[in-house]
């Protein structure tokens, strides 16, 4: 499953919000499907994560959790405009 799939999966069940989590790699969780699926380590990185979801949605806010590395994303859907640039 890709960034990608992942961004437009959550662009067509979200109605106007988004909150979700990145876990990073360095996890003990995600070590363990890596082992289960190899990645290419340049495939999965907070930087790309976000980079597919503003393809749907705005930025508002990324709160870093203090007990780990994982990070919260606040966004919201674009419009239909919004996403094409249409004036």
């Amino acid at each position: 499953m890709t960034f990608k799939f992942i961004a437009e999966l959550f662009s067509k069940l979200s109605t106007k919000y988004l909150i979700v989590e990145f876990i990073p790699n360095e996890d003990r969780k995600v070590k363990g499907l890596i082992q289960a699926k190899p990645l290419k380590s340049n495939q999965y990185n907070f930087e790309s994560f976000k980079s597919e979801l503003l393809d749907h949605f705005e930025h508002i806010e990324t709160k870093q959790l203090e007990s780990s590395r994982r990070s919260l994303l606040l966004m919201k859907k674009k419009c239909f405009e919004q996403r094409f640039n249409f004036s």
